[in-house]
């Protein structure tokens, strides 16, 4: 104990005796630690006495901040785990002391120490702890490797210890910058009422035991603060830490109010975000940690402690407050970006809450919470929001209810209530108040607020669907209203409300449907087509295969709402007249019923012009009207929808209705007999209202429907209506005169039919005759309705005339003109052969094209009705003539008559399908076998093979025609392998629209087909698809080889389209050969003309032959997806129709076949075809698009090679659609390299990127420079680490680009420039500035982030290569700027490279550009910092020599950039070698200053020594050895500069040199002074004079005085006397200072050159 004692004592005497602080800290260095260790001593004298010793040392320890405690040894201490506790207290409270002390470097070398102390140590030393290293931890993770980094915090070992760091650093993160933050205020606050955190509160996000953890006891200044929240951030971006381990600390930085932090912490929460799946359950801990922190809770789950020794409990509640505006501003996107958060519950609602109703708000959070409000009910899982969705109801409510809220979060708050309308509907399924209210709200409201209700209110619809009961009436109601009062309402509303008759309710609900024929009315155009679209109105026309009410129902509730209109204010008046409902309404509602009436029938679209359809109406209409003992309203709606018909009728109602109304009531008659009698009654009033009417349609309708009901009159009223109608035949009005024709057409087939003789035969004969007699007519519409008048009577019964003659001999009188031939024998007037002809007169030369189509008709129907008649052939040639005829619409109606004729059946013509009873099958008698035969044998030998186009696609319409209408017949049947290669043919014709009439016919071909012949027909078109098919026409002449200006027109401006006109073109122009050009051209139209039709074939057919076409599918895929992206857009379209037909999953069949598709793409880029080239670059795009592409990866290259080379393509469209897959293979290809995709993205990067760089390096083309640097650039953004091996080789390959890709313009000024020093560093400054933001400098620094010691080696062998040898200024630069770079990025693997370096930027100071030469000197100051002595030593001696040796100026001035780099960017390096630098600029400041600045060897001189007179003592030998030989160049300026120098050094120092230094300045001054005069001597004598100046205890030895007067005598006599002057005033001052008497010598120079008068001498 006493020996204790006395230690004890003794060192508190060398603490109180140490007066200094460099004494103390040696003192405190030496006994400090082994002092602490003597508080555990068990005596207690020793332990007062350590206390007192302690005492003192605290005492002066605080008072002196700078002192220096021993951090290590009490570190070392404080390590050891043996150590008590009771010292350990000790020493943690001197380390708190000491380690702030320390400087910076020191206290991270020791931080990771006091970081792995913190396992096992008490709460409150943990917290000091992280207190001392937090302001440093950035600092010890930024410059270590991810290894190194591990190793020395082991943080997966001990992963609490990590956790409770993580915990430290979150509480810090939060921490205000003030203990006394405001708290968030209220919004409704007064800015005057300021609630300050008190004492027990804590700051918001923070409890108030994380206050005391973060502080301790000692406030935090702010600034301090933000440094150290500032390194907190960079340690946690460091790879200790997974993403999702330190999203939550970003996330709240991001938050902070200083902008450093702030920024910081966004930037690298943007970083760790996108690195996250926000919707990986593995990262609910942090969703749950973001709600904690928004809310303020979370005191029991914080993180725990590190297991310690002597864990304290916690005094202070680790409950934290609510966090504030700022931060849940920040925190609210997050949990947008999570579908975990909305199954958070409760979590989720009360941040709704509280943020939209709570007191810490604002706009932004409100209008974030509504966001979060739609993504809770997209995402939260159904059992959830089952329970919380009428709590969000009512929020919703709520905040609707506030009008004073802002219109974008109104606007969010609808689009709410329609989500949860979708997820939710039975939520809303019976409350129509809500629909009310909104309906109301729609009106009330404007702009978007108004079109985000009418969202909800069409979303909220669906939660009504199959409404029943008191909820549907109350909807039909609402809905009404909004519909029949639009002057009262918006447009929306209307439309909201056709939205729910068509959401809600079903198709076959007759009340919606009666709500959306009124809306046909509307004065909106997208209410009208709204409406249409729910009724399935299309082109004016109502489509029976929707769903419709049953046609009781819907005449029913439409007649229920007339007698309700009519009885109100809602009906349409015009003067004393009314209807229920406006005419364009009642229109639509009649037809809507008559498609309710077909629907009910069974009546199916392509039934309508079927002969069926009458047959179904009359069943239908018969079980309606079978009588029943009660009355039903299924009887009653016949008679209701008749009774709308005659309202419909009245004179107020306007011809369109009255035509829509007519034809109902004609098909109503048709289909009820009992109609039929109560019409006929009315005949006359229909035909004096309706038949003469002024509208074409009416008049028609009515004149169809009067000859439907004739036959109900009797024998009297009949006749009386035919005399009225035949002599109506003569009247001069032309509507009465056409209502009598067409019907005329209609009453003799009822009057005179086969089974129906009620007139006699010569009132038939005159009647009919009369009516022929309109044939000739003027009006071309009188001539049209005679001609279908006559075809519809020789339909039905044997025409009342002779059969006529044919007239053999031309010559007689009425061969050529058919009104002669009209009369007959015993003086009939009309013939059979007369009416053919005129027909055909029509049909061939009339002006109107209807009458054409109607004579066409006519001559179809005649032989029908008459089984005897005589002119049939005749007919059929005169049809046939027709194709001489370029009209297509014509040959249609042509085609149709020849079906006819031949067939002898009329059941497909379209204008005489209500005529039932008279439409038979397809005739098989001999006499229609003879007929058909011949037709075809006619249509085969003269037209299918004819030399003229518009002939050859007549007789194709013809065939297609035949087909379809006859397709049943014995003869068509036994000729489909005939007709099926007569049509392939047609498949090659140029003419787009044959195509696809030969393709249909095909079809039906394919469809009447065997197994055989359906199976050789897909292998034909197979084989046209992939090669071509020519056709076999043969040519002459008049044969059209190219379409009309497709190829342009001769010189004379005659066309280029036939033969004939190619070879006189190719006689002309003397070039025989250029005929075998133009048919080869037309050889390859024809090509794809047969391809085209092939492509039209197989759309037709391939629904049908799927299993035909399965084995042709390997072969046919490739090519159909290239085909689809032909250049001509009916090629295209064709193409693509097929492709749909053959692939009816297209997305699978090119996963099967996506290596052939691609192959065959690859092999026919490189076509010789320009279309296609287009075709497979286009292609090519659109099979890259939205596919896994691993596959190809080899394959890239070589796409990259071939499309980039057509990117070159010598026609416009190809280089397009070229750019179009560029920019596709581009964004394949970045993404390929991706580096989170899989391993592939390496064999990706290796293969992508020496074809890029090749590109980008070899090619001319601006373009294809372009798109290979924009991916490289891109690659390289998201390569990564897989850059690595290749950098090398990029690096060296991007910087010569920047010179070949610089704008020619830099080096047209620089040409200019010329000599011009200032302009040109003004444009190499122009040069460097836009090297440094080029792509290719941008991708290059991306490049040098992944430099390591692996890819070092090489790439400093190819960058000083591309240094050295490199062309252009722009090249060169940047080869400066990367060196530079690496210095920063490589600072320690440099060193074995930097002599490369070196050398090769120092071959660039001699280039010709001052920008050059400035980047290679910035670069050499860089890198010399760590290349090696003897590199260094050899660099400054180049230097020095190229200064002393060189001429050149520009030279000379980069030395000293090179010197001035040393000085910038490597201060250290140049004092090191001051004594090679310092001599070399001490020289080149006494340059002549009007040639070279001398501002830069100042600056070198004055960073290298301690002042002009200190250096010059410092470096004196070097400078002398260095410039007294000088003084005997051979250069008469660097034996100025010498001289100029000697005299400085003489100057300055002229009383400080020693004897021996002054004779050795003196002899080498003297030895220059021999010789000739040179401009600059003068400073050599100057400087003799200034060394013969001594002080008193100096002298000069007489040798040398003498040597000096001597020489200075021997100058003084030279003859330039400027020089003479300065030689006599230096031997002046020499002879002065020296005290020597050299009169008679000195009076001789002098005195000649006084005054004559003055310089007489006596003897």
């Amino acid at each position: 104990m006493g020996d204790e004692l006395v230690l004890l004592e003794r060192v508190f005497l060398r603490l109180a005796a140490a007066e200094s602080d460099e004494h103390l800290e040696q003192v405190l260095g030496r006994f400090l630690a082994p002092v602490l260790l003597k508080v555990a001593s068990p005596k207690e004298d020793v332990k007062k006495k350590v206390m007192e010793v302690l005492g003192h040392v605290s005492k002066r320890v605080k008072s002196r901040p700078q002192l220096q405690l021993p951090v290590e040894q009490l570190l070392q201490q404080y390590e050891d785990e043996k150590c008590s506790p009771f010292v350990s207290n000790f020493n943690i409270l001197y380390l708190k002391m000491g380690y702030r002390r320390l400087n910076k470097d020191k206290q991270v070398e020791l931080a990771p120490r006091l970081i792995k102390c913190v396992d096992k140590k008490p709460s409150q030393q943990q917290d000091v702890l992280l207190q001392l290293t937090c302001p440093v931890l950035g600092d010890v993770t930024q410059p270590l490797p991810p290894e190194k980094a591990q190793s020395l915090f082991t943080f997966k070992d001990r992963p609490n210890l990590k956790s409770f760091i993580l915990s430290f650093c979150f509480d810090l993160l939060l921490m205000p910058y003030s203990l006394l933050a405001l708290r968030e205020r209220p919004m409704s606050a007064p800015s005057g009422d300021v609630d300050r955190t008190s004492a027990g509160e804590a700051p918001p996000g923070l409890s108030p035991a994380a206050v005391k953890r973060v502080t301790g006891n000692t406030p935090i200044n702010s600034s301090e603060l933000e440094m150290t929240k500032l390194s907190v951030l960079n340690f946690l971006s460091s790879d200790l830490f997974v993403e999702a381990e330190v999203v939550i600390h970003f996330l709240a930085a991001s938050a902070d109010p200083r902008h450093s932090v702030g920024d910081n912490g966004a930037s690298q929460f943007k970083k760790a975000s996108s690195c996250l799946d926000w919707n990986d359950p593995q990262i609910g801990s942090t969703i749950q940690k973001v709600y904690e922190l928004f809310l303020g809770m979370g005191g029991s789950k914080a993180p725990q402690r590190p297991q310690s020794s002597a864990g304290a409990k916690p005094l202070l509640s680790d409950q934290r407050v609510p966090a504030g505006l700022r931060l849940r501003v920040s925190l609210l996107p997050v949990l947008l970006k999570s579908s975990l958060s909305p199954d958070m519950f409760p979590f989720c609602i009360q941040v709704i809450f509280e943020s939209l109703f709570g007191s810490i708000s604002n706009e932004k959070l409100r209008f974030l919470a509504a966001q979060f409000g739609v993504h809770i009910i997209q995402h939260c899982s159904e059992s959830k929001l089952e329970v919380i969705s009428p709590l969000l109801l009512s929020a919703v409510n709520k905040l609707l209810d506030q009008p004073e809220q802002e219109t974008k979060l109104r606007c969010l708050a609808y689009v709410a209530l329609a989500q949860l309308s979708k997820r939710m509907p039975s939520l809303f399924s019976s409350n129509v108040a809500l629909v009310q209210k909104l309906f109301e709200s729609l009106i009330k409201e404007h702009g978007e607020v108004r079109q985000a209700i009418h969202e909800a209110l069409t979303t909220l619809a669906r939660a009504f669907q199959e409404a029943e009961g008191l909820v549907a009436v109350q909807l039909e109601s609402l809905l009404l209203s909004q519909i029949e009062q639009p002057s009262v309402g918006v447009p929306q509303a209307r439309l909201a409300a056709l939205s729910y008759a068509g959401t809600v309710f079903s198709r076959c609900h007759a009340p919606s449907r009666y709500l959306c024929l009124l809306a046909l009315a509307d004065g909106v155009d997208s209410v009208r087509d709204e409406s249409k679209r729910i009724l399935g109105i299309q082109s004016e026309t109502i489509s029976i295969s929707l769903q419709t009410p049953q046609f009781p129902e819907m005449v029913q509730c439409i007649s229920s709402h007339v007698e309700r209109r009519m009885a109100g204010q809602l009906r349409y008046t015009a003067g004393a007249s009314s209807l229920p409902f406006h005419p364009s309404v009642f229109n639509q509602i009649l037809s809507y019923i008559r498609s309710c009436l077909h629907y009910s029938a069974g009546v199916t679209n392509k039934e309508q012009f079927n002969k069926t359809v009458t047959r179904k109406l009359r069943q239908y209409a018969a079980s309606l009207l079978k009588p029943t003992e009660i009355k039903s309203t299924e009887s009653d709606s016949v008679m209701k929808y008749y009774g709308l018909i005659r309202q419909a009728l009245s004179k107020i109602a306007g011809s369109d209705l009255h035509a829509v109304a007519l034809k109902c009531l004609l098909e109503l008659v048709n289909i009820s007999p009992l109609l039929a009698s109560t019409v006929a009654n009315q005949t006359g009033w229909l035909k004096q209202t309706f038949v003469e009417s002024s509208h074409d349609e009416t008049r028609e309708t009515a004149a169809k429907l009067v000859g439907c009901v004739a036959g109900k009159l009797d024998d009297t009223r009949l006749l009386d209506l035919f005399s009225q109608t035949t002599n109506a035949l003569t009247s001069r009005s032309f509507e009465i005169q056409h209502g009598a024709v067409v019907l005329l057409g209609r009453l003799l087939p009822s009057c005179v039919g086969s089974s129906n003789q009620r007139i006699d035969l010569d009132i038939y004969q005159m009647a009919f005759i009369s009516l022929a007699a309109i044939l000739d007519a003027e009006h071309p519409r009188l001539v049209a309705a005679a001609c279908k008048a006559v075809g519809l009577i020789g339909l039905q019964c044997v025409l009342p005339i002779e059969n006529g003659q044919e007239v053999k001999d031309s010559t007689k009188e009425g061969a050529d003109n058919p009104k002669k031939r009209m009369k007959g024998k015993d003086g009939c007037p009309v013939t059979k052969l007369g009416i053919v002809e005129t027909l055909v007169n029509h049909l061939h030369r009339h002006a109107d094209q209807k009458v054409k189509e109607k004579a066409a008709t006519a001559l179809g129907l005649l032989p029908l009705g008459d089984k005897q008649f005589p002119h049939t052939r005749v007919v059929l040639k005169s049809l046939f003539e027709s194709a001489r005829s370029k009209q297509v619409d014509l040959q249609f109606v042509v085609a149709d008559a020849i079906a006819c004729a031949s067939s002898l059946s009329a059941s497909h013509i379209v204008d005489v399908t209500d005529l039932e009873e008279h439409l038979s099958d397809v005739s098989t008698t001999h006499l229609s076998r003879d007929l058909m035969t011949w037709s075809l044998d006619q249509i085969a030998s003269q037209y299918v093979t004819h030399s003229i186009t518009h002939m050859r696609q007549a007789a194709c319409v013809w065939l297609f025609a035949v087909v379809r209408t006859a397709g049943d017949h014995p003869v068509v049947k036994e000729r489909l392998q005939d007709l099926q290669a007569t049509l392939l043919n047609y498949l090659a014709e140029r003419d787009e629209f044959t195509q696809e009439v030969a393709s249909r016919a095909l079809g039906l071909v394919y469809e009447r087909g065997s197994s055989e012949a359906k199976q050789e027909l897909v292998s034909q078109l197979v084989d046209t698809l992939m090669s071509g098919r020519r056709s076999s026409q043969p040519v002459t002449g008049d044969t059209r080889i190219f379409g009309d200006r497709e190829i342009g027109k001769s010189p004379e401006g005659s066309g280029l389209s036939t033969y004939k006109e190619l070879c006189s073109l190719a006689s002309d122009l003397n070039q025989p050969d250029l005929v075998y050009k133009f048919m080869r051209l037309a050889n390859h139209n024809a090509l794809w003309s047969s391809k085209k039709g092939a492509a039209f074939g197989f759309s037709t057919i391939a629904a049908q032959a799927q299993e035909q076409l399965a084995p042709h599918l390997p072969v046919l895929v490739p090519r159909l997806f290239r085909y689809r992206f032909d250049p001509n857009p009916a090629v295209q379209q064709a193409m693509s129709s097929i492709w749909m037909a053959v692939v009816p999953e297209p997305h699978k069949e090119v996963e099967a076949h996506f290596s052939a598709i691609l192959e065959d793409l690859l092999k026919n880029l490189a076509s010789s075809l320009w279309r296609i080239r287009q075709s497979c670059c286009l292609a090519l795009s659109d099979l890259l698009q939205g596919r896994q592409v691993d596959r190809c990866i080899d394959q890239l290259p070589r796409m990259w090679d071939l499309v980039l080379r057509i990117r070159d393509d010598i026609k416009e469209s190809v280089r397009k659609a070229a750019e179009v897959a560029c920019r596709t293979l581009s964004k394949v290809s970045i993404k390929l390299c991706d580096l989170s995709s899989d391993k592939s993205g390496e064999n990706a990067v290796a293969l992508l990127l020496p074809c890029l760089l090749d590109k980008l390096v070899t090619s001319r083309v601006a373009e294809i420079r372009a798109i290979s640097l924009s991916t490289l650039l891109e690659i390289s953004k998201n390569a990564g680490s897989r850059l690595k091996p290749h950098i090398p080789t990029m690096v060296p390959a991007l910087l010569e680009t920047l010179s070949s890709l610089e704008p020619q313009v830099l080096n047209y000024v620089s040409l200019h420039v010329g000599s011009d020093s200032e302009g040109q560093e003004k444009l190499d400054s122009i040069r460097v500035a836009a090297s440094k933001s080029s792509p290719m400098m941008e991708t290059v620094d991306l490049c040098i982030r992944h430099v390591d010691e692996d890819v070092l080696p090489e790439l400093c062998v190819r960058l000083a290569d591309v240094t050295r040898n490199g062309i252009g200024i722009a090249t060169k630069i940047g080869c400066c700027q990367v060196i530079v770079s690496l210095t920063h990025q490589s600072t320690r693997d440099l060193t074995p490279h930097a002599g490369k370096l070196l050398s090769a930027l120092l071959s660039c100071l001699t280039d010709r550009s001052p920008g050059v030469r400035k980047a290679a000197a910035t670069s050499i100051g860089h890198v010399v910092k760590y290349a090696k002595e003897s590199s260094i030593e050899k660099l400054i001696s180049r230097i020095n020599t190229w200064y002393l040796e060189k001429e050149d100026a520009n030279v000379r001035l980069a030395c000293g950039w090179v010197f001035r780099a040393f000085a910038q960017h490597s201060l250290d390096t140049l004092k090191n070698f001051a004594s090679h630098v310092v001599p070399t600029a001490f020289l080149a400041m006494h340059q002549r200053s009007e040639d070279e600045n001398t501002e830069i060897w100042s600056e070198v001189w004055s960073e290298t020594t301690p002042g002009m007179e200190g250096g010059l003592r410092l470096y004196l030998k070097e400078i002398m050895d260095l410039v007294c030989p000088l003084l005997q160049s051979q250069s008469w300026q660097t034996k100025a500069q010498a001289a100029r120098a000697m005299e400085t050094i003489a100057e300055k120092l002229e009383e400080k040199l020693n004897n021996e230094q002054r004779e050795v300045m003196l002899n080498a001054l003297l030895e220059s002074l021999r010789g000739r005069t040179w401009d600059g001597k003068e400073r050599l004598l100057l400087a003799v004079s200034r060394l013969c100046k001594l002080r008193n205890d100096q002298a000069l030895s007489a040798e040398m005085l003498d040597k000096v007067v001597r020489l200075l005598l021997i100058e003084c006599g030279k003859q330039k006397k400027e020089y003479k002057l300065v030689a006599i005033k230096s031997i002046a001052n020499v002879l002065d200072n020296n005290h020597l008497n050299k009169f008679p010598e000195f009076s001789s120079l002098c005195f000649p050159l006084m005054d004559p008068v003055c310089c007489f001498v006596p003897n």
